[in-house]
C-alpha cells in the first residue's frame, strides 16, 4: 500500500481456493475514481486463496476484468491443476492522486518459465 492507501505491488505463491467474495470491497474499489464502467476485481482472486479485504481490490475496467485479466487467472488454475507451481509479482501504476490504476503489470512464474504481460485498465486490455 502506498501512503494514499492504494494497491501497489502484491507477490503471492498460488493456491487452488474456495471462491467467496466481499460484495462490500468488491463495491468500493476506486472509491470516487471509480467509473460507471468498473467492476471491483481482485489482485489475487479468490480462487487462489486471495484476501476478501480492500486492499486485495482495485477498480478494473468490465472487459478488462472478464477477459484479458480472466483468461490469465483462468490460465494459472489449469496450471495449478497440474500440480506446478505459479509465482506472481503484481505491480498497480496509477495517475496523480486517482485511486484507480491505469496499467497492471503481471510476472508470473510457471514453474522456472517466466513471463510478464502489462496491461492497460481499459477495454482496450484486450485488443493487445
Amino acid at each position: 500500500m502506498d501512503f494514499l492507501e492504494r494497491p501497489q505491488h502484491v507477490t503471492a505463491e498460488l493456491y487452488l481456493g474456495d471462491g467467496g467474495r466481499s460484495k462490500k470491497s468488491q463495491l468500493g474499489a476506486g472509491g470516487n475514481d471509480r467509473l460507471s464502467s468498473d467492476q471491483g476485481g481482485h489482485i489475487i482472486g479468490r480462487q487462489f486463496n486471495g484476501p476478501r479485504y480492500h486492499f486485495n481490490h482495485f477498480a478494473q475496467d468490465t472487459i478488462f476484468n472478464r477477459k484479458p485479466y480472466a483468461r490469465l487467472e483462468a490460465s494459472w488454475a489449469a496450471e495449478k491443476k497440474k500440480k506446478r507451481e505459479v509465482r506472481v509479482d503484481v505491480k498497480l501504476s496509477y495517475k496523480g492522486t486517482s485511486r484507480r490504476p491505469h496499467v497492471v503489470q503481471v510476472e508470473y512464474w510457471v514453474d522456472d518459465d517466466h513471463y510478464i504481460r502489462k496491461f492497460h485498465n481499459s477495454p482496450e486490455a484486450d485488443k493487445k
